[in-house]
């Protein structure tokens, strides 16, 4: 790790300031990192459709259960670019048993559920660390800039979720009117093809935010350690000793000659008189070609009312007042009732694409979809709260423990 070839400027920043430079570095290499998180996950993707074939649900979890596993190939990528090296994509899936084997399995279960992931993965991917030394090195990072990843990983969920259902409503913005579909009706009622048209846009969202999710958390990695291990100072410190070894050598070697300077001194004013003659005598015949060459129409000054009215009225007349334009824009043509055109065919084919199999009433199929809606709420909502309380209590463990010790010690007796 060369600190010369950093990217960036190594210095002291808050912890958004760091966030906000990993949002820039993912701009930057923003497409090599999409492809590089969107290959395994379209590996994952394949195998899980296969397996799960009959169950999209099952093979949706399963997809997202490994998320995971696919941040590591962009981490990898980052942590090279950082420091003018960047890989290619093949060179990220040459070291394929590096980057996803090593921990692999750690990461998909007890990890799984992390909400400092994108700041704990440099850790384990990059220094390599496990069990106890990994520990004790996220307790050193982890108290300064461990809630700005947890803040960092919800405002990534946030976004994913709104992009998925943007553009749901922006494709239901874009169907015709003369189409009689329900997107409410193809949520609830189980349509195949509306589902797998949800997933599809939701992994895309998915796959937009990643790379910015992964950065950002590198990044806080990257700024811990500049306070901790003081990289700002150290590179003052190298380039300083550059310096001074590049003076010490050029003293031996080049010797200004101060004769020869004051020799050339009346050389270059003889030479420069004659120029600034020159200069000065160019000026004012540019300036008056320049006045004589104008182009602006010379007008006659107005001196009665009657010109003015007449030389307005001849303005306006004129080709700037009086522009035509041609705009086009598309309708639907009017077809005859014999002929089907193929814009209709193309309005039937989306009407049957979406079309549900159930003959329940409309009404039952909302409120039976609005009930299974409010009850996986429900069920996330407590399931929140217990991990909530279970939180509280692991944090506070020790102060829980004190204060049980100190109501069972047994109280002096007074005479």
């Amino acid at each position: 790790m060369d600190l010369n070839s950093l990217c960036i400027e190594p210095r002291l920043r808050t912890s958004w300031e760091a966030v906000d430079l990993g949002f820039k570095l993912a701009r930057q290499w923003y497409w090599q990192l999409l492809v590089i998180w969107f290959l395994p996950f379209f590996l994952v993707c394949c195998c899980a459709t296969l397996i799960f074939h009959d169950d999209l649900i099952l093979a949706y979890f399963a997809v997202w259960w490994f998320k995971p596993i696919y941040d590591r190939a962009p981490l990898f990528f980052i942590s090279r670019a950082l420091f003018d090296a960047a890989p290619t994509v093949a060179d990220v899936f040459k070291q394929s048993r590096t980057v996803f084997a090593f921990d692999w399995f750690a990461a998909i279960t007890w990890r799984r559920f992390s909400f400092t992931r994108s700041y704990d993965l440099p850790i384990t991917l990059l220094e390599r660390l496990t069990g106890d030394s990994r520990t004790k090195r996220l307790r050193v990072l982890h108290h300064k800039g461990s809630g700005v990843a947890v803040a960092l990983g919800l405002v990534c969920l946030i976004f994913e979720s709104c992009v998925a259902w943007g553009c749901v409503t922006l494709v239901a913005l874009l169907i015709p009117q003369q189409v009689d579909l329900n997107i409410v009706n193809g949520i609830t009622a189980g349509s195949t093809n509306f589902e797998w048209s949800v997933l599809v846009l939701y992994f895309m969202a998915a796959a937009l935010i990643a790379p910015l999710y992964v950065c950002a958390g590198f990044m806080l990695y990257i700024n811990r350690r500049v306070e901790l291990e003081a990289w700002d100072v150290e590179i003052q410190f190298r380039k300083l000793a550059q310096k001074v070894s590049h003076s010490t050598q050029s003293e031996g070697i080049l010797k200004p000659d101060s004769a020869s300077g004051n020799s050339a001194r009346p050389l270059l004013l003889a030479l420069a008189v004659p120029l600034l003659g020159l200069i000065l005598s160019v000026q004012p015949g540019a300036k008056l070609h320049a006045e004589t060459t104008s182009d602006e129409p010379i007008t006659s000054p107005v001196t009665t009312p009657q010109e003015a009215k007449q030389q307005i009225q001849s303005v306006l007349e004129g080709e700037a007042f009086n522009q035509q334009q041609v705009v086009k824009k598309w309708r639907l043509k009017s077809s005859s009732a014999d002929e089907t055109s193929l814009w209709d065919k193309f309005l039937e084919w989306l009407k049957d694409l979406f079309k549900t199999d159930d003959k329940q009433d409309d009404k039952d199929i909302e409120l039976d979809g609005f009930k299974w809606l409010a009850t996986t709420i429900e069920i996330l909502l407590w399931l929140g709260f217990a991990l909530v309380v279970v939180w509280i209590i692991y944090r506070y463990r020790h102060n829980l423990k004190n204060l049980l010790l100190n109501t069972r010690l047994p109280q002096p007796e007074t005479n």
